[in-house]
């Protein structure tokens, strides 16, 4: 008889174990869900609509003079260009002084900017303004991101002589959203840059890391293929003479995303016939 009472209870457990078991995966079933697509996979998307849409918009005013060329690393355009012999414009008119000049590349980024990845025109800010000697003005504008320069982003607004805006080229990064309050401080960010070197160049006292700078980096930029935006420490690593390396540290993982090598190696070499000889001959580079 106990042990019938026992088998019961257990067989009672088991079957509330069962019920409580699937009511909790009902509950869950119901329960909303999280979005599982990235937020920069949202954020590349937009881009790309508000690419495709700014690139209608040019077109529709350059017309069939509007030449159009894309950037392997970026997917948006890295130029907008219409022929210098016809009249069409990517401006509203002739911008004849340099505060005009001004005012329409600031239109030009806010009409057709994000097909070349400007989603924010207030993050170009005017660099330079050079004329050339056919009198054509060209103004260079760098990318920002939260007050954070954008490694490598930078558009030309080129007008000729006549005030026309007629090219527009260059690179702008889309799809920023890094948080830009480092994780690591430049001294740590330096150290990191340091290690990298003198494990490929051999440790020595005088290798030290100078400076550090904070980038929004974009990986793979310079090798023309797409990547990911980062926060960037940018420190120089040197040893005063042969040794000196531009070094990209993510500002928050503490990771080497990219090396640049400042000093050139190269190697001299003269090539002559000597006939076997142990010695330039004499009539050389004659004979």
């Amino acid at each position: 008889m106990h042990l019938s009472k026992s088998k019961t209870v257990a067989a009672a457990l088991f079957a509330m174990g069962i019920l409580i078991g699937c009511g909790t995966a009902q509950d869950n079933s119901s329960s909303p869900q999280v979005d599982a697509v990235p937020i920069a996979q949202t954020n590349a998307l937009a881009s790309k609509q508000a690419r495709d849409t700014a690139l209608t918009r040019a077109k529709q005013q350059g017309g069939a003079d509007l030449k159009v060329s894309m950037h392997k690393a970026t997917d948006m355009a890295r130029f907008l260009r219409v022929r210098a012999s016809s009249s069409a414009s990517l401006g509203k008119g002739a911008a004849k002084t340099a505060a005009a000049q001004a005012s329409e590349s600031a239109t030009f980024f806010r009409d057709f900017g994000p097909a070349m990845g400007v989603s924010d025109p207030a993050s170009m800010r005017l660099e330079s303004t050079q004329t050339d000697e056919l009198g054509h003005t060209h103004l260079t504008y760098r990318q920002y991101h939260a007050g954070i320069p954008v490694f490598g982003a930078m558009l030309k607004t080129h007008f000729d002589k006549n005030g026309r805006l007629h090219e527009v080229a260059g690179t702008a990064i889309p799809d920023i959203s890094v948080n830009t309050t480092p994780t690591l401080s430049r001294d740590q960010a330096g150290a990191v840059a340091r290690a990298a070197v003198v494990a490929d160049r051999g440790d020595s006292d005088v290798i030290q890391p100078r400076g550090g700078t904070l980038y929004v980096f974009r990986e793979g930029l310079a090798r023309g293929v797409p990547g990911e935006n980062h926060l960037a420490w940018e420190v120089e690593v040197s040893d005063g003479g042969y040794v000196r390396e531009l070094v990209y540290v993510d500002a928050h993982r503490g990771k080497v995303i990219d090396r640049i090598n400042m000093v050139q190696d190269a190697m001299f070499r003269r090539a002559y016939d000597g006939h076997n000889l142990p010695f330039v001959p004499n009539n050389y580079p004659n004979g």
